[in-house]
């Protein structure tokens, strides 16, 4: 999903690292209250400043808020992650249209849904579809709730069954009551009941929003893309009689989780893009390290104890598994240099919890590859790029392997598939495709590697339109879903 609305994620997750990336010394003791309070600050900025360089461009329509859960953040009293905007052009209610359901991006951490309209929603609207952005509580934030008795009460804990279904904790559990094994991603099951809660709205309302809930597109960057894979695949397996998603637009995509910290199954994809002996050097820095290798999670609640408002309202650090990882890996000495991609795939192994255990059922939520080759969904197209090709925080996570990762277990699969991506250290020599698009992305110069089992490029329909551009998603969504479609409407 190379819309420009991504770029609101990426200059996000740059605050994010922020607090780590002006330290002056190496361990989590140097990042002080005030850098802390400085990311915030720049967080609150960005969100004023909705027209900055690389941002769509907002268009001034208000999209209509509509809440779907009864969750509302402690802050600031805001429904807004638990609320739905529907985007649509002129005063005609549409009926059956096909539907865009976007996720935003910011590793689960950060972000907002599209509650503007842009000229990415306005470039779907006008050719016929309802755009929808989702917002959905994210692992930082506490949310509160009002009970059937009118006790306004904190949110419950999300239990996992054992054929992965999500449901809210009835014994008095919370997240206060969770202590972590690694770090926040072991509460993925949070926004992802949200989003499927959303879906369900969505789908229950059809006629009122005028969409077929059978021509969906779902559109996601990093975790919107984890979000989307999960409903394409996971809960559309339980519900496919209810709804159809025809085209997966995504961008900068994991794969299997965790990526933050590292475990073995995102390591075993560097592993087998690169080769077991790879060293670290082309993957992590100095500054990655702490987070890929650690847990982000603790790097800031050093910081977090005096700062207002916190970041991190719920203590999401095993400060003891974080300390031990610096000491072996992200230490003064940058030990992480010493060892291979296969060093960390044998480091980083998730314990084999008893079956039917919170822990274990993590696995069926955190493995894409494995939910993709048991419920591999044969409606679905999908349209992938992925251009972060660094060594930093931010990149390491969307590295281009798992985009490589993601068309060949497609084209294993048999699932239709368009995958671009950039070029990266230690990449293999098969990896280096014979056809290959430049174009600018995101305000940057890319050269693109191409694969798909779909010959898209070869269409009409994909023209001359530069690659992974809204224009190029747009066209790719319409070729599919058989409609007409003409990215030059205004």
């Amino acid at each position: 999903m190379a819309m420009k609305f991504l770029w609101v994620f990426v200059v996000s997750t740059i605050v994010f690292f922020v607090a780590f990336a002006l330290a002056e010394c190496h361990g989590e003791e140097c990042l002080a209250v005030d850098l802390l309070q400085k990311r915030l600050s720049l967080q609150n900025d960005l969100r004023r400043v909705g027209q900055s360089e690389g941002f769509p461009e907002e268009t001034g329509r208000a999209g209509s808020q509509i809440q779907y859960g009864k969750y509302y953040r402690l802050n600031d009293g805001s429904f807004e992650d638990n609320s739905i905007y529907v985007h649509w052009l002129g005063e005609a209610k549409p009926v059956n249209a096909p539907v865009v359901i976007e996720f935003h991006a910011g590793a689960f951490v950060s972000m907002w849904p599209i509650t503007t309209s842009n000229t990415v929603t306005d470039l779907f609207n006008r050719n016929g579809f309802v755009f929808i952005s989702v917002g959905y509580r994210l692992f930082p934030n506490r949310y509160l709730y009002v009970d059937e008795h009118g006790v306004e009460q904190l949110e419950e804990f999300v239990n996992i069954g054992e054929d992965l279904t999500l449901s809210l904790d009835t014994t008095g559990r919370t997240y206060t009551d969770f202590k972590p094994h690694l770090g926040y991603t072991e509460v993925i099951p949070k926004p992802f009941y949200d989003a499927s809660r959303a879906l369900d709205y969505i789908i229950d309302h059809a006629d009122e929003l005028g969409i077929d809930p059978h021509n969906m597109v779902f559109q996601g960057g990093s975790s919107g893309a984890g979000i989307s894979n999960y409903l394409a695949y996971l809960y559309h397996s339980a519900h496919s009689d209810r709804f159809t998603v025809k085209t997966l637009l995504l961008e900068s995509a994991q794969l299997d989780y965790p990526v933050e910290p590292m475990q073995d199954h995102a390591w075993s994809i560097f592993a087998a893009t690169m080769g077991e002996s790879a060293s670290l050097t082309h993957i992590i820095d100095d500054e990655s390290c702490p987070h890929i290798i650690g847990s982000a999670a603790c790097i800031d609640v050093v910081a977090i104890a005096d700062a207002e408002p916190a970041f991190f309202q719920y203590e999401y650090c095993n400060m003891t598994w974080h300390a031990q990882r610096m000491e072996t890996y992200c230490n003064a000495q940058s030990s992480w240099k010493d060892f291979t991609v296969g060093d960390m795939v044998s480091s980083t192994v998730w314990p084999d919890y008893p079956k039917g255990s919170y822990d274990k059922s993590l696995e069926g939520l955190w493995y894409i590859t494995h939910a993709m080759k048991k419920f591999p969904n044969s409606d679905v197209a999908v349209f992938l790029g992925s251009y972060l090709n660094g060594t930093d925080p931010m990149s390491v996570p969307h590295h281009p392997s798992f985009a490589v990762a993601y068309g060949e277990l497609a084209h294993e699969l048999g699932i239709q598939y368009v995958v671009y991506y950039t070029d990266f250290q230690g990449m293999a020599d098969r990896h280096r495709t014979p056809v290959r698009f430049t174009g600018d992305h995101e305000g940057l110069r890319s050269e693109w590697n191409y694969k798909s089992n779909l010959d898209w490029r070869s269409q009409p329909e994909a023209g001359a339109h530069v690659p992974v551009s809204s224009e190029e998603q747009l066209m790719f969504c319409c070729w599919h879903m058989g409609l007409s479609c003409d990215p030059t409407l205004s």
